[in-house]
Parts: structure tokens; sequence; C-alpha cells
């Protein structure tokens, strides 16, 4: 009996942490998460979000860790978020620290806007060719 609790304690550890592990997902699948309403985080600086950013993304700046800390401490950790910045690596972290702070359903888009921006292009292109 003890050594079957210790196995289910060990099981609903490790689906635990599998489950609030981060999901990296590219511009493709992120247009799917954005469409069925997913809360946008743009990691960028200020002076970067006003350049351009994805429809409906909010601007939680990274770099301006206490106020980015502040900023994520008033989010539902129950809903889910797809986080991005120019590349990757800062939303990479950002959604690091989400998950650090008990936030489960956290993607982080590969290749940031850059790689959202190659993605439109493309689409676009190809509907131009279908046309």
């Amino acid at each position: 009996m003890k050594l079957r609790l210790i196995f289910f304690f060990t099981m609903i550890m490790f689906y635990g942490s599998i489950s609030a592990q981060v999901k990296a997902i590219s511009p493709r699948v992120a247009e799917r998460k954005i469409k069925n309403g997913f809360t946008i985080l743009d990691v960028r600086t200020a002076k970067e979000f006003d350049a351009g950013k994805i429809e409906y993304a909010e601007n939680m700046d990274i770099k301006d860790s206490a106020a980015f800390m502040q900023q994520i401490s008033t989010l539902d950790k129950n809903k889910s978020y797809l986080v991005y910045c120019r590349s990757g690596k800062r939303s990479s972290d950002a959604a690091d620290l989400m998950q650090q702070q008990g936030f489960t359903r956290i993607y982080n888009m590969k290749g940031g806007i850059l790689a959202w921006d190659r993605f439109l292009r493309k689409k676009k292109q190809i509907n131009q060719g279908l046309q």
C-alpha cells in the first residue's frame, strides 16, 4: 500500500511538471492559438512594440524586470498565453519566469516577430498565387 501511494504521488508530480512546461510553437500554430482567444504578450521594449506588433498584443517589457513581474502578477494563471519577442530569446525567458510563477498554459512563439512577419509574407504570397 505504501508503495502505491509513493507511486501515485510521484506520477502526480511528474504529470504536473510535464503539464506546466512551456511549449515552443511555430507562427502557423500561434495563428491558430490567437484565433482561439489566447492572450498575446509582447515582451519587447515599448519602442519595439510601437514599431510593429501582433494585433491585440499586450506589451510587457521583460527588460524592466520589476515592472514585468508586477504585470504578470495581475494575470489569470489559468488562462492560455502566447508570448513573443523579436527573435524568441526574451520570450523564452519570460515564459520561464511565468512558469516559475505558476502559469501552466504558456506558448512561446519560436523566432518571434521576425518569424511571424516571414510567415505572414509567405501566407500572402500563397494566397495571391491561388487567385
